[in-house]
């Protein structure tokens, strides 16, 4: 092929002669070379070498021309351009090099900079080496600083500037090479703009050199519309990286320079105006502008109204307003943002066909935008929507699909708020399905792998919040740790990982309060704290979840420090909120329930009231049908109840309720928060049934507890406190009817609820606690004390697991010291009371001042100490009490529920010191607020039979007091009422029956109505027959009943009563403790009851150690004991019986000392000072029977004067004051002649007579008495009237079969003599003979000798005047003989070995004669034994018992064969046969 032509020849040059003419022919040359416009290699490379040759031709001295240096330069840079061949391109640029450094003239030396420049470009683009590129632009420089703007980059050059950023100093080139080359300016931003920043030195430098560049760039050129654009979206980088506002300030201010810059019809004007939209968005979340939210939404409308309907953006710009018009919906509560939104998106789905590829996106579209409007609105229609597009978009999209995972994971979020609603199970198992296939589908390295982990770990934690499953929490818990641990420290997105990892480890915490995972979480919220700047956007997020863990550590750990700082948390995110930031209600919510807890560790008002406006505040902020509402409603009710438990305003307590009533009318039935509100509610009722009483409150408390626990799951973890609401309410409900079957279920749920928690679980003390009191009030119902032992045990290990200062510990010392205080009632081991007052003094010194539990502790405490006072008689324990007590009432508000009770606590301490110093305020006080107590205690409440026993206690120590018979009656009747209302298995019946028993005695001493006795009697048998041998009360009603007995003897005479009564008060007094405060009185009891043996047997050894006792008593007694004045009386009794029996009269000047000292230091008003008066009248009498001292006489008829007018008409001593009254008149008239005082004594004993009923026992007595003064007139008189109204008398008298045996013989002695004067021989022989035949009742064998040698001797001679009234009535010698022999017998009946018939019995029957020999040895023992028991506790021989076992022998004998008049004296034939016998 033929070229442009060869290159001129070489001779041209070789011609040449000299330097000019070869410098002129190269020039030629050179130019004839570079003037060819040819590319044709070959030529390219003749000229080439032409030119090197010619040079090389040059002379030695030549100065090469410019023009050779250009023209090489020119000529390989051709070559270079035809071959590509690198070795071309450095040629030219050696040769252009040196041109620029041999050449002078500055246009030369400027083209060879000029080509110099185009072929380094030209190697950059061969080589891409951008120091190649960058040598260019200095080269340009040097020629003139505007001349580089000429410099033309190749397209090619620029389209591989993208490669250029591998390092900083190769950006810092491509940045000066587009200062230096205008073209190069789009790449170098668009290649800026396209930078991994996730360094942030590296996002900062970028900003500079954007801002470098853009700088440079003269305003209006078109460059600034990517300048600005590029450099708004690193500013908005950077303030997502660090949270400056400042940042996103500059990012919003270019971004709209980037809008204004772009003409309205450009393409990329609606890119920028979605950008701006992003940023005017985000300031809006940061400061709540509706300004910025406003223009947010026109640049989002502008930006779709720009962009094609077919355009590929247009649907995320329709998005992303649809977004935005969502959230200026939920912030101004204008639905026709969503509904226009809704409407398009419906519209676009209409018109897309079903196999359209972008069909499932637009679906799924329409699902996001009804899940904004369910966010808005709570309309779970909505919600049930959006889930089902998703799942259609999910249908549509196949495995393969990239956007199956996103579809997956907008239905696992709808399906996860719809559980969070509804609480199906089956919406959180489909939820984390589609979470794990949404992870499935995501590449390890695809950047949503992360958030989809991070949600997979969120919907386990859900799961296992519905059903407790711990694998799920675990699970949980690694994948979200897995998803921190890949996240850069500096990534925006850790802090959002962190706090949701705190949020797992703390719920974990709970569960198996394992401190590490506490501690794990506290590490998480101290991360997020430190990542977080003070202007971070999100920090108030950041700063509310640190602060609920830090509430988790103080639940933990009680460490008050803690809870400070997660309030100082939770304060400073409410106040980095602004007031209509849409998040305010929200972290209002959480700091509401914070100061709560301070509130209840401190006690301090001030964090209530703040608890509860910042709560009242987040309800407030709250629409009425938002979802959230029923939650911040539900805790602000919490608080209330807290308000009313602090305060006792019942105000509060009604509002709690109301609040609670509105949480659960607003949440659905199907709702899992449902049972968590419906618990509130029972507690709330429960509160308000134990303040006012009202069963119906009860009622519907255990309906909304069983409703809650039927709503939670077996499985549960709330399942445990559902349990315990409703076991605490049924063990209300039990407390206040009475029905055992609550209680039962009660103590199941406790037991349920406690084994269902770990070990280790904090809760685990309140389970303990609660199942203790269900225990103890099973106990208190049916009396097993295995109940009230594990009761104990329960509360023993309950507050070992509570801390020191934990607000729990009172409360739980206060239920301990119950239980301690139950097991001493029933066993009186004083170590358990001793532990129950430290318990409860502990518990007071725990609570402050102002707190409304201290009411209930000071109550416990005085009610403790009032027990110990019973069983140690200490006074000081009884002032301590009553003082605790006032405090109490004083602390308890007038329509409280526990006044009652309280005021019941005041009552018996004031009753108690009445006892012990005998103060009749006291009592009266007492008194009224017993009255008050029931008044206030309504009828059905299982207290009230307590409250009326004990007013019925008060008024019966009244009249004891003041002798007021209409106390004695109400008391009755209360009494009666109590034991009506109280169940038949009641452990409390037993005391119930033992008052009544009680009072029935004292209404018979004081009626003489037999009926009460008997009643008494059987109601304080039934007591002590079901009172545990080990029980301490026993001992207290073994006492009752044994003065129940004593009183029936002295009613009666039966002896086989007085011999019980001696027994059971015997047991009493071993029964109890020496330094018992009641052993005083049961001492004095059963001295008397031994003295009363005395003076119906005669037995010296009854009085000698009834006299031991009643000194022990009167000893121990201080000197200002309340019961000392009857003590005293009873020494003085037993004293004037020692006279009596012995005539010692220091016995008597003792026992008027006794009576005069209870006479002065008993109140006049005291009903018993009739009984010491008369006594000392006794007394006094006595001694004028010694000493015939007038003046003694004279002040016995004064004292027994003044018993008779202290004494009111109906009561049954009356009679017994008035018979004394006229035996001292009778003897005044014996010893002055004064007839007015023998009339005197002969009316007050009619008076006597007429008031004693006729089976009274003492009735024989008084007739006797009357009859002596009736008989004493005649024979002063001589009114026949007289004479016959004694014989009558004394008739009368001996009829009494009831009558002591003693009152009957003397009746018999005196009329025997009327009779003998009148010679009425049968009627005397008649009398003589009953008075013989009741001699052998007057000297038992159970006497010993010497006071059975008294009592004969009191009668020597009876049975031989009886024999010859006999004889003179015309009677048999043998009657006469028969009655001797009577007489005799009663002696010989004492010698049992006289008598031939036990020699017989012990031949015939030999093991009855061996038992009956014993008897009688016993007994004979028992005669000659000394006295030397003293103490009551010992054992003794009973006498007593052994001569009843012998009466029962000797009756066993009598049924034997022959042996029919056994120790009987002989009948008449006897005699007969007996007196023929002697004869023959």
């Amino acid at each position: 092929m033929a070229s442009h032509g060869d290159p001129p020849a070489d001779e041209h040059l070789a011609s040449a002669e000299s330097d000019d003419s070869f410098g002129s022919l190269l020039s030629t040359t050179l130019a004839d070379l570079i003037s060819r416009p040819t590319n044709d290699v070959v030529y390219l490379g003749n000229a080439i070498d032409m030119a090197q040759k010619a040079l090389a031709k040059a002379p030695t001295d030549f100065a090469i021309p410019a023009d050779y240096y250009k023209t090489l330069n020119v000529l390989f840079e051709r070559k270079y351009q035809q071959t590509n061949d690198l070795a071309d391109l450095q040629a030219a640029i050696a040769w252009a090099e040196q041109g620029t450094t041999v050449i002078q003239r500055n246009i030369d030396q400027i083209y060879c900079l000029s080509n110099l420049a185009a072929c380094l470009v030209s190697k950059y683009e061969h080589t891409g080496s951008l120091e190649d590129l960058y040598e260019a632009t200095k080269r340009m420089k040097e020629v003139q600083p505007e001349s580089f703007r000429n410099l033309v980059i190749p397209a090619k050059s620029l389209s591989t500037l993208r490669g250029i950023f591998a390092n900083w100093v190769r950006v810092k080139m491509a940045v000066e090479i587009s200062l230096v080359s205008p073209g190069a300016i789009p790449a170098t931003i668009s290649n800026l703009g396209s930078q991994d920043t996730t360094d942030p030195t590296c996002l900062d430098n970028v900003i500079y050199l954007v801002e470098s560049v853009l700088g440079y760039t003269k305003l209006g050129h078109t460059l600034e519309e990517d300048s600005f654009g590029q450099l708004s979206i690193m500013l908005y980088k950077r303030y997502q990286r660090m949270g400056n506002s400042v940042d996103l300030q500059k990012a919003i201010k270019f971004g709209e320079l980037a809008v204004a810059a772009t003409p309205l019809h450009n393409p990329g004007r609606a890119h920028n105006l979605s950008n701006l939209m992003i940023m005017l968005r985000c300031r809006f979340e940061q400061t709540g502008n509706l300004d910025d939210l406003q223009q947010a939404i026109l640049r989002a409308e502008e930006a779709v109204a720009t962009t094609p309907r077919d355009h590929p953006y247009r649907t995320s710009r329709m998005h992303n307003l649809m977004t935005i018009l969502s959230l200026r919906a939920l912030q101004t509560r204008d639905l026709g943002d969503i509904q226009q939104v809704i409407l398009k998106a419906k519209e676009v789905i209409a018109i897309t066909p079903q196999d359209h590829p972008n069909r499932a996106s637009r679906i799924n579209n329409l699902g996001m935008i009804l899940r904004c409007r369910f966010d808005l609105t709570g309309d779970l229609d909505d919600l049930h929507q959006a889930i089902l597009h998703a799942e259609e978009a999910v249908a549509a999209t196949p495995l393969e699909n990239s956007d199956r995972a996103g579809y997956l994971s907008l239905l696992r979020d709808g399906l996860r708020l719809r559980f969070e609603c509804t609480g199906v199970a089956d919406d959180i198992q489909r939820a984390v399905l589609w979470a794990q296939e949404a992870v499935a589908l995501t590449p390890l390295d695809h950047p949503d792998r992360v958030g989809n982990a991070n949600m997979l770990g969120i919907v386990l934690c859900s799961r296992f919040e519905r059903t407790g499953d711990l694998a799920d929490l675990q699970q949980a818990i690694l994948l979200v740790n897995e998803v921190v641990s890949a996240t850069p420290h500096d990534d925006p997105d850790r802090p959002c990982h962190l706090q949701t990892l705190g949020h797992m480890l703390s719920l974990k915490f709970e569960r198996t309060g394992e401190l590490n995972d506490l501690q794990q979480a506290l590490l998480c919220a101290e991360e997020v704290e430190a990542a977080t700047p003070l202007d971070h956007p999100h920090r108030a997020s950041h700063l509310d979840s640190v602060g609920s863990i830090l509430s988790l550590k103080f639940g933990q750990t009680g460490d008050i420090d803690d809870l400070e700082k997660a309030i100082l948390q939770a304060a400073e995110a409410v106040a980095a909120t602004p007031l209509d930031d849409p998040h305010r209600a929200h972290r209002l919510d959480n700091l509401g329930p914070l100061l709560h807890s301070r509130f209840k560790r401190i006690g301090k008002d001030g964090d209530l009231q703040q608890a509860v406006l910042r709560t009242e505040e987040a309800v407030a902020l709250t629409p009425l049908d938002h979802p959230k509402r029923a939650g911040r409603v539900n805790n602000l009710g919490i608080m209330l109840l807290s308000r009313f438990e602090r305060t006792a305003n019942p105000t509060y307590l009604q509002q709690a309720i109301l609040r609670a009533d509105e949480t659960v009318a607003i949440t659905p039935l199907d709702h899992p928060d449902r049972a968590r509100y419906l618990y509130n509610l029972s507690n709330g009722l429960s509160k308000r049934f134990m303040w006012s009483g009202n069963l119906n409150d009860l009622q519907q408390a255990i309906s909304r507890a069983d409703e809650a626990l039927d709503a939670t799951p077996l499985d549960h973890p709330d399942r445990i406190d559902r349990l315990d609401i409703l076991g605490s309410s049924l063990r209300l409900r039990f407390d206040r009817i009475g029905d055992i079957n609550d209680l039962q279920q009660a103590i199941l749920r406790a037991e349920e609820a406690l084994a269902a928690t770990p070990q280790d679980h904090p809760t685990r003390a309140v389970r303990l606690d609660n199942l203790g009191k269900g225990l103890s009030s099973r106990f208190e119902r049916t009396g097993d004390t295995n109940d009230l032992q594990q009761a104990i045990l329960r509360m023993e290990e309950a507050v070992a697991e509570t801390p020191q200062d934990h607000p729990d510990r009172p409360g739980q010392l206060n239920n301990l010291g119950n239980r301690l205080s139950l097991r001493f009632n029933r066993k009186g081991d004083l170590d358990d009371l001793q532990q129950a007052i430290l318990c409860a003094e502990e518990a007071i010194a725990a609570i402050p001042l102002d707190n409304p539990d201290r009411a209930c502790q000071l109550y416990n405490l005085a009610c403790r100490l009032l027990w110990r006072f019973s069983r140690t008689g200490d006074l000081v324990d009884v002032q301590q009490a009553i003082l605790r007590a006032q405090e109490a009432i004083g602390a308890t508000p007038l329509n409280h529920p526990d006044r009652a009770s309280r005021l019941d606590c005041l009552s018996n301490g004031l009753r108690s010191r009445f006892e012990r110093i005998a103060d009749l305020i006291d009592l009266q006080q007492a008194i009224l607020r017993a009255e008050e107590a029931v008044a206030i205690t309504p009828l059905g409440h299982p207290h009230r039979a307590g409250r009326l026993h004990n007013l019925s206690d008060r008024l019966s120590l009244r009249f004891l007091r003041n002798g007021d018979l209409n106390d004695l009656q109400q008391a009755i009747l209360l009494a009666d009422e109590a034991v009506a209302t109280i169940p038949l298995d009641h452990p409390d019946r037993v005391l119930f029956l033992s008052s009544i028993s009680n009072n029935l005695r004292l209404r018979f001493e004081r009626t003489g109505d037999p009926d009460d006795l008997q009643r008494a009697i059987l109601r304080a048998e039934e007591v002590v027959a079901i009172t545990p041998l080990d029980h301490p009360d026993r001992a207290g009603r073994l006492n009752h009943l044994s003065k129940g007995l004593s009183s029936r003897f002295e009613w009666t005479g039966d002896l086989n009563d007085l011999q019980q009564a001696i027994l059971g008060a015997e047991e009493a007094v071993a029964a109890t403790p020496l330094h018992h405060p009641k052993r005083a009185g049961r001492l004095s009891d059963l001295a008397s009851m031994l003295h009363l043996r005395f003076d119906r047997t005669g037995a010296i050894d009854d009085l000698q150690q009834a006299a031991l006792y009643i000194e022990e008593v009167v000893t121990t007694t201080p000197l200002d004991h309340p019961d000392r004045a009857r003590w005293l009386n009873n020494l003085g009794i037993v004293l004037s019986s020692t006279f009596r029996r012995t005539g010692q009269n220091g016995d008597l000047q003792q026992a008027i000392l006794c009576a005069e000292e209870a006479v002065a230091i008993t109140p006049l008003d005291d009903p018993n000072r009739a009984v010491w008066l008369n006594n000392l009248g006794n007394w006094l009498r006595l001694r004028f029977n010694r000493t015939s001292d007038i003046a003694d006489l004279q002040q016995a008829i004064t004292r027994v004067e003044e018993a008779v007018a202290a004494t009111p008409l109906d009561h049954p001593d009356r009679a017994l004051w008035l018979n004394n009254l006229g035996n001292r008149l009778s003897l005044r008239f014996i010893k002055t002649g004064d007839v007015n005082d023998l009339q005197q004594a002969i009316m007050r004993a009619e008076e006597a007579v007429d008031a004693t009923p006729l089976q009274h026992p003492c009735r024989a007595t008084n007739l006797n008495n009357l009859g002596d003064g009736l008989n004493l007139r005649y024979k002063v008189a001589k009114n026949s009237n007289d004479c016959e109204r004694a014989v009558c008398c004394f008739r009368e008298s001996i009829g009494l079969h009831f009558a002591p045996p003693t009152d009957r013989i003397n009746a018999a002695s005196s009329l025997i003599p009327i009779l003998e004067e009148d010679e009425n021989w049968v009627n005397a022989s008649e009398i003589a003979e009953i008075a013989v035949n009741l001699l052998p009742h007057i000297s038992s064998r159970s006497l010993g000798q010497n006071d059975q040698q008294y009592m004969i001797k009191r009668y020597n001679g009876l049975a031989s005047h009886a024999a010859a009234f006999a004889l003179q009535a015309g009677k048999s010698a043998a009657v006469a003989v028969q009655l001797l022999e009577v007489g005799r017998g009663v002696i010989a009946n004492l010698q049992f070995e006289t008598r031939t018939d036990f020699t017989d019995l012990r031949e015939q029957h030999p093991l009855v004669a061996t038992k009956f020999a014993q008897l009688r040895d016993d007994l004979d023992t028992s005669n000659n034994q000394p006295i030397a028991h003293t103490d009551p506790t010992a054992p003794k021989p009973s006498r007593h018992l052994t001569s009843l076992e012998l009466d029962k022998t000797v009756e066993q004998i009598r049924q034997l064969p022959n042996f029919e008049r056994f120790l009987l004296p002989p009948t008449a034939s006897e005699l007969m046969m007996a007196a023929d016998h002697l004869r023959l």
